[in-house]
């Protein structure tokens, strides 16, 4: 329960020959993280296959994103059997779709790269439409042709040039979109000459030498618009027929996609292994949980012609957390924080237990435990299942129902004591002050008590004796001290305050002696119990606020349904802020009080996650 799932080292020697056997066996079983080895024989390599396979695989993928997946309505998915390479690389080889597909992808690319060469064209021609010129009849030893879309300002100004030089020309002007356009014929001696004028001029030359430019403006558009008309249709029909390829072969391709997937994914993780002349040798992390299975299959893949010994060098083993799905947000969230080593306790269950009870206690009402369990549901539905922010939803959701039972239990329903509540109301937050203080601080000694504990364990299993000795006594500093200031501030078992004095000077005498490190941290010992004290806090103003907005913004219809309809907004506002606002608090701080207050007396964290070698499948199924 406070451990990760138990691991072992393992080496597995088998014949060359049985190397895809037993690739294909620890992939679709998944529960092997593949390490290199440390012997000192040479690193294997990918298998031979594998060229041949990628050349397929980046042929089905590109064909595969270019079709849309057909819609279906039981969100299901039927799955075809996983084919030996033999047949899937035969069958690939057979499917003409894939071929049809990227021919008829690049025919697309083509008639859409021609398209925006006829969009260009008909830009052009269009600006010269209202002019009277045949572009097919231009071609002239002594004149040359330009076009510019210039400014009225422009425009004065070139002529006035233009007749200064005395260059031998003649403009044509027409004005097209607010654009004003002019088509200059001139004396090709004089090329020069009009470049020296044009060049320091705000005006945008337009490319009459353009291909489609071949005859009269409006001849050209009809024309254009006609090969536009045609290609749009021929790329609309190329459209209609992927979307039929893709409604009709869509999963087989994907399928045949996945296997080719799975079998580069085998080909080439046997770069991963070493080799000899006739064997290959394969090492990694397995659940031992999951040993004696995979070591039957593997025995069955190669004929009893394999061995799998344990191997025990001292490396530290991946972390594994295993929990039902209900709680497996809180893996997240504690692996969010930092994952635990496989060699430490693994605080995730007592985490669940006092994040629920500190989390519902802050918030304690009813109402908002409804309206939260709503919100969390919402959020669930809306983010996707792995992720940071649908963990949380789903840690909220849960947290709703403790929410609940302390609303229950405080008698609180929106701020609202309920009198058919009032014979199980074990929680007065505002006539029991004192009582509620005393057992917050209580519910952090007994926190950190544990933690201390657990880090007795910890340094006790890493052999750090005289560490584990003084998590011991600081537990006895901390029992014991509690006995000595109760009994002496509030005369709590006044008979033992002398007793438990001496006591806690001597368990803080043999901790300093012990350890430098643990004696430090007898300050945090007071001030981290303190700090559960805001379990108090925190719910005692939550309710009062609740009771505030009750008392001011309580609708009711004596004054008028106007004043009354003010006032339910209000209320429900209000008390949406409240909810929000404890809600917010309680999360942060019943994390705080895990994460710094407690974990800070025995975690290490930093584990690394166990990463089995397996193929995440939807369209196959071996």
């Amino acid at each position: 329960m406070l451990r990760t799932v138990p691991m072992q080292k393992i080496r597995i020697v088998a014949l060359a020959g049985n190397k895809y056997q037993i690739i294909r066996e620890l992939q679709q079983m998944g529960v092997i993280e593949i390490k290199r080895s440390g012997l000192g024989l040479e690193d294997d390599e990918v298998l031979n296959q594998i060229t041949e396979v990628s050349e397929l695989l980046v042929k089905f993928r590109s064909a595969l994103s270019f079709l849309k997946a057909p819609k279906n309505k039981n969100n299901k998915i039927k799955q075809v059997q996983q084919l030996e390479q033999a047949e899937l690389l035969k069958r690939c080889k057979a499917t003409k779709e894939v071929e049809e597909i990227n021919s008829l992808v690049e025919k697309k690319r083509t008639l859409a790269e021609h398209v925006k060469g006829l969009e260009s064209g008909l830009a052009s021609a269009a600006l010269f439409e209202d002019m009277n010129v045949d572009f097919g009849k231009l071609g002239s030893k002594g004149l040359a042709f330009r076009a510019f879309i210039a400014d009225p300002a422009s425009t004065s100004k070139l002529k006035h040039l233009i007749s200064e030089k005395r260059i031998r020309s003649e403009i044509v002007e027409s004005r097209k979109d607010n654009k004003l356009v002019l088509f200059l014929a001139f004396d090709a001696s004089q090329r020069n000459a009009l470049d020296e004028i044009v060049q320091p001029l705000s005006m945008e030359e337009v490319d009459i030498t353009e291909g489609n430019l071949n005859a009269k403006p409006k001849d050209v558009i009809l024309k254009l618009e006609k090969e536009k008309h045609t290609e749009l249709d021929e790329i609309k029909q190329i459209e209609h027929r992927l979307a039929k390829i893709g409604e009709e072969h869509y999963i087989e391709i994907a399928g045949l996609a996945e296997m080719l997937d799975s079998e580069y994914d085998r080909s080439q993780i046997s770069s991963n292994f070493k080799k000899t002349e006739h064997t290959f040798v394969v090492e990694g992390w397995v659940p031992k949980k999951n040993m004696q299975e995979l070591y039957r299959r593997i025995k069955n893949a190669t004929k009893q012609k394999c061995q799998m010994e344990e191997i025990n060098d001292g490396e530290l083993a991946p972390t594994l957390m295993s929990r039902p799905r209900l709680f497996s947000p809180f893996d997240y969230l504690v692996g969010f924080y930092s994952l635990p080593r496989s060699d430490e306790i693994d605080p995730t269950w007592f985490f669940i237990l006092s994040f629920l009870v500190f989390y519902g206690m802050m918030v304690s009402d009813f109402g908002y435990g409804v309206m939260s369990l709503i919100f969390a549901t919402i959020l669930v539905r809306k983010f996707p299942e792995e992720g940071l922010m649908n963990s949380v939803a789903r840690v909220w959701q849960l947290a709703s129902i403790p929410i609940m039972v302390f609303g229950i239990l405080s008698n609180q329903f929106f701020g609202i004591s309920l009198a058919a509540f009032k014979g199980i109301m074990f929680i007065d937050w505002i006539n029991n002050v004192p009582g509620l203080l005393t057992l917050t601080i209580l519910m952090g000694i007994t926190q950190i008590v544990v933690g201390l504990a657990f880090g007795f364990v910890n340094k006790y299993r890493h052999h750090e004796m005289k560490l584990a000795i003084s998590k011991l006594t600081s537990i006895i500093v901390m029992i014991a001290g509690t006995l000595a200031v109760g009994g002496g501030l509030f005369g709590f078992m006044s008979s033992n305050t002398m007793p438990a004095t001496v006591i806690t000077i001597v368990a803080a005498l043999i901790t300093v002696a012990l350890s430098g490190i643990e004696a430090v941290e007898f300050t945090n010992l007071i001030t981290h119990t303190l700090s559960y004290t805001r379990i108090f806090g925190f719910g005692l103003a939550s309710i009062i606020i609740a009771s505030l907005i009750d008392k001011a913004f309580t609708p009711s219809l004596s004054g008028g349904i106007i004043p009354f309809i003010l006032f339910a907004a209000l209320f429900l506002l209000l008390h949406m802020m409240n909810m929000l606002l404890s809600i917010f608090e309680g999360i942060v701080q019943a994390a705080r009080l895990n994460f710094i207050e407690f974990f800070s007396k025995f975690y290490t964290g930093g584990g690394e996650k166990f990463e089995p070698y397996h193929f995440t499948r939807r369209y196959t199924k071996e």
